[in-house]
């Protein structure tokens, strides 16, 4: 309630002091990680997390919108690389590898950043309906359909 603690430590800690006091077997503990869908989730959030922190996604970005002035220009220019990271990447670390770069462009342009972060966010939900693990939502349906 706090956050004084990660949620994924306290998961796994709380996890661990339930299987340790025997409240819960290991195989019950680890019974919902046995879906496909949401390891493949597991997994590209760690993918994700490689190209946003080398930096690969902005580089792209920025060449791609270069030195457009106009928001709608700019829109345009971004669409395609946004879309078609979002279709093989988790969007979530799109969207927060963005959002400085638009802010950025956003202020030395004097354009409000409203409309192009929704559109981003449009974009980035758009791309990622396009392939099976664009969205977490696809993958993890996509389990459940192949376990049932």
């Amino acid at each position: 309630a706090g956050d004084w603690v990660r949620p994924d430590i306290n998961f796994l800690t709380t996890m661990a002091i339930y299987t340790a006091a025997r409240f819960i077997t290991v195989a019950q503990a680890s019974a919902g990680f046995s879906n496909v869908g949401l390891l493949s989730v597991m997994s590209l959030f760690a993918v994700a997390a490689g190209v946003a922190r080398t930096g690969g996604l902005e580089r792209v970005i920025r060449w791609t919108t270069g030195r457009e002035k106009r928001h709608t220009l700019l829109l345009v220019r971004m669409l395609a690389p946004v879309m078609a990271a979002s279709a093989f990447l988790n969007n979530t670390p799109i969207v927060s590898v963005l959002i400085p770069i638009v802010m950025t462009w956003s202020r030395r342009n004097g354009v409000s950043p409203k409309a192009i972060l929704v559109c981003l966010s449009y974009c980035t939900i758009l791309g990622g309906t396009c392939t099976l693990i664009g969205t977490s939502t696809n993958l993890v349906v996509a389990g459940f359909q192949a376990s049932a």
